[in-house]
């Protein structure tokens, strides 16, 4: 849900643009219903969130790989028993200093991996996870605690030889337990 300003200006909830502590890691977390609609809204929240974490440069880039890791999440949760109906997907947005973090949850215990041989050029699915890998600094997936997995990709700003000081902000899901991915050094 949205934050509303004292001057009643409408901000994403994120937090402030620029924190004095460097060691610690902006966050955002958004709960969308598995349905179509969480798409463009996990992508609006993503534009907005890096904006004001002046974090534009990356935006383009993040809002498509967020597109295609929401996209998956609904898709693995198309028919998943839960006494609520269909189990809801959960964006979390990270930001060092120049990278975000982007992590997407789903109810869905089935591992995505990326595929061998590519689709088809004129298939309708099957290069998300593809472009994920080309564009993203990092990626993989991790089983969550409980249940469900956790599908994330690093983007970065075009600097060079940032990847440690990036995780090192940010998080580090690579030394989670299940891990699977790789990540550029």
């Amino acid at each position: 849900m949205d934050a509303v300003t004292a001057r009643g200006k409408r901000r994403s909830g994120a937090g402030p643009a620029f924190r004095a502590d460097r060691e610690r890691p902006r966050h955002s977390f958004l709960e969308l219903p598995a349905t179509a609609e969480a798409v463009p809204r996990a992508r609006q929240r993503t534009r907005s969130v890096l904006g004001e974490w002046r974090l534009e440069v990356i935006a383009e880039t993040a809002e498509l790989l967020v597109s295609e890791l929401v996209t998956n999440a609904v898709k693995a949760s198309d028919g998943l028993p839960s006494s609520i109906g269909t189990p809801p997907v959960r964006l979390l947005l990270a930001a060092g200093h120049h990278c975000a973090l982007v992590q997407v949850w789903d109810a869905s215990s089935h591992m995505p991996a990326v595929p061998s041989v590519p689709d088809p050029l004129d298939a309708e699915h099957g290069r998300g996870l593809l472009l994920v890998e080309t564009l993203s600094a990092g990626y993989g997936v991790y089983r969550s605690a409980g249940i469900g997995k956790v599908v994330w990709c690093v983007v970065e700003t075009p600097r060079l030889g940032h990847h440690a000081v990036c995780l090192r902000d940010v998080a580090r899901p690579y030394e989670r337990p299940g891990f699977q991915g790789r990540y550029q050094s």
